[in-house]
């Protein structure tokens, strides 16, 4: 099974570094867990979501934490528009699949922006 075949994975550890990588390399979608080292995910997708060049940025959240919770401080946060997906109940081909439709959906909506 290969994943993730026409794209560049790069990973990083912790928030801090996750979003150096971003601002280095516009990526194509964030798939990240909410616990991180350093910045929780939380604060990473607040930095994250707060630079305009990174607001059509699809985000899938990757977790084995409860979501409910988590979406009540985000709700205040503005970041109802990303993607959950739990462990261990999605698999990586699904996942897979989610990140695959995101990103071309952002492709073509930045293709009819551009066109």
């Amino acid at each position: 099974m290969q994943l993730f075949v026409d794209y560049d994975v790069s990973v990083a550890t912790d928030g801090v570094q996750a979003a150096e990588h971003a601002n280095a390399v516009r990526p194509d979608c964030v798939i990240m867990e909410v616990s991180l080292a350093q910045h929780s995910g939380i604060e990473f997708l607040y930095e994250f979501r707060s630079y305009v060049d990174w607001q059509s940025i699809p985000v899938v959240v990757f977790t084995s934490l409860q979501i409910p919770q988590t979406v009540l401080r985000s709700v205040s946060w503005g970041l109802l528009d990303i993607e959950y997906a739990y462990k261990p109940h999605t698999s990586l081909d699904q996942l897979s699949t989610l990140v695959q439709g995101l990103v071309s959906d952002t492709q073509y909506i930045s293709s009819e922006v551009a066109g």
